[in-house]
């Protein structure tokens, strides 16, 4: 399994993966930083609506530290982030396997 910091990175990882994935596969479904007419506000609440999905389908691990994770993702979220980065940082074709240990 994934540390504490690195499961807020993660997490951070698995929007970013996931608005790139929507971009490549999700029919033209431009949101978060693939929007062209993106702000940071927009970007910020397209974020924290994943968040908050996250949060009410019980995908967020205890103990869970908002505070580090919000950190975690002023840093990232700016940049896209896909599949190949993420089999690199991962090492996984499955990364959502690196939460559960696998």
């Amino acid at each position: 399994g994934l540390g504490a910091g690195q499961r807020v990175e993660w997490l951070v990882d698995c929007y970013r993966l996931r608005v790139d994935d929507d971009y490549c596969w999700g029919g033209g479904n431009l949101h978060g930083l693939y929007d062209p007419r993106a702000t940071k506000l927009t970007v910020a609440q397209d974020f924290l609506i994943f968040c908050k999905l996250a949060h009410e389908r019980g995908a967020l691990p205890t103990p869970w530290d908002w505070k580090c994770f919000l950190e975690k993702a002023l840093e990232l979220v700016p940049y896209a982030f896909e599949k190949s980065d993420a089999q690199d940082k991962y090492g996984s074709e499955n990364v959502f396997a690196a939460m559960t240990g696998g």
